[in-house]
């Protein structure tokens, strides 16, 4: 077969190297919409592991961690820690906003963490540790040209860019991580004050284990304890959020792959076609001479 293609690109390279780069151009299509697809789900599930929790506890009906409000009773982080075996519960609030620079404007999740469910990583910068502080993804940084100590406004609140860390994002959706002091800073002085009943103080809780604990059991004394909650191991919330993005956007990028395959097949096709109907003059030659030859 490589013999053949040799044999054919020294016989007419322009041809050969047009045919080489259309079907190359197709299967780069292809392999960016499904390395795409892939993607946006290993992001989704990555938002749930990131968070470091044993257990997840959400409001009753909520089973994701992305795309989907949750709202728990301020006292539900007492309940849990009450149960035999949680060592601790780490509050976790997701506030969903829109980031307006210079007119550009940008959905951005912004994560209000404790004492764990923050960024799993920092590349540049620091944690936060003031109220005013926020760590960003670094590509929402990159997008508005955002530094190290540059102001990060969110409805008419100002916040401090604090530090950058990496892959934080999930749906088109980049990251931010607040502590609660910001989280309380936002809600009283700026803009969504009037507004603030609509926003919840307290969407999930991550759970630790003592060790040696029993998950399935702390899980089912939950479940029992809190009418109003419903609890979810990492995988089990990971697996929900990824399937939510099947359901979002697996119709749209299946139709886009399929299309770049029948592509592909159709370039395949006029290619052959071509090759075939260039050379109609020396088949018809041979033809008469195997003609002859009988």
């Amino acid at each position: 077969m490589f013999q053949l293609a040799y044999r054919q690109f020294l016989l007419d390279p322009p041809r050969s190297m047009l045919t080489s780069f259309a079907i190359a151009a197709v299967i780069a299509v292809i392999l960016l919409l499904e390395g795409f697809e892939a993607g946006l789900y290993t992001q989704s599930r990555r938002a749930v592991l990131d968070r470091g929790a044993d257990l997840f506890v959400t409001q009753a009906g909520v089973s994701n961690l992305l795309a989907t409000r949750s709202t728990l009773p301020q006292l539900t982080r007492i309940q849990v820690e009450a149960i035999e075996g949680v060592a601790t519960a780490h509050p976790l609030t997701a506030i969903p906003v829109i980031y307006d620079k210079d007119g550009s404007k940008t959905p951005v999740f912004v994560w209000v963490y404790d004492s764990k469910g923050g960024p799993s990583s920092i590349i540049q910068g620091k944690p936060v540790t003031h109220g005013r502080d926020i760590v960003i993804d670094m590509a929402l940084a990159k997008k508005h040209a955002l530094s190290i100590g540059d102001p990060f406004i969110v409805s008419d609140f100002e916040f401090r860019v604090a530090g950058f860390t990496q892959d934080a994002a999930a749906l088109f959706t980049s990251f931010a991580f607040v502590n609660y002091d910001g989280m309380l800073d936002l809600f009283l002085e700026s803009e969504i004050a009037p507004d603030i009943s609509t926003f919840p103080l307290l969407s999930f809780l991550l759970v630790e284990f003592e060790p040696n604990a029993a998950p399935d059991q702390i899980a089912q004394q939950i479940e029992q304890r809190i009418p109003d909650a419903d609890v979810y191991m990492p995988g089990q919330l990971a697996a929900n959020d990824v399937q939510l993005g099947r359901d979002l956007l697996g119709p749209i990028l299946g139709l886009l792959i399929s299309i770049a395959y029948g592509i592909g097949l159709l370039v395949a096709g006029l290619i052959m076609y071509a090759d075939v109907t260039t050379r109609l003059r020396n088949f018809g030659v041979l033809t008469a001479i195997l003609h002859e030859g009988l």
